[in-house]
């Protein structure tokens, strides 16, 4: 989270006023998070990489930004919650930060 309040601060500033809400999910390796990490840019979505040096520069997480209409929750809505039993999560539901508001 640090390293993207730090690449994306404007956006980083307007989630934590108006959200604050961090979901983590699980994939099988690392290979899947860059995966996750390229479909999200895809969508246009703001993401960044994180690597641990101490793992040979290893990527060990990304962090993605919400999105309009939810993008990236319902990128990610198929994935497993980390640290839990594997469950499919619903949609969510539809609304919009104000700053993800198209026009």
């Amino acid at each position: 989270m640090a390293q993207f309040w730090a690449t994306y601060p404007s956006i980083a500033e307007v989630w934590y006023h108006h959200s604050n809400w961090l979901i983590y999910v699980s994939v099988p390796d690392e290979q899947a998070l860059l995966d996750l990490a390229n479909a999200a840019g895809r969508r246009d979505l703001r993401t960044v990489v994180v690597r641990e040096p101490d793992y040979g520069n290893e990527v060990t997480a990304i962090a993605i930004e919400p999105g309009p209409h939810n993008a990236a929750a319902r990128l990610c809505s198929q994935l497993p919650t980390a640290l839990r039993p594997v469950q499919v999560m619903p949609d969510p539901p539809d609304f919009e930060l104000p700053w993800a508001a198209s026009g």
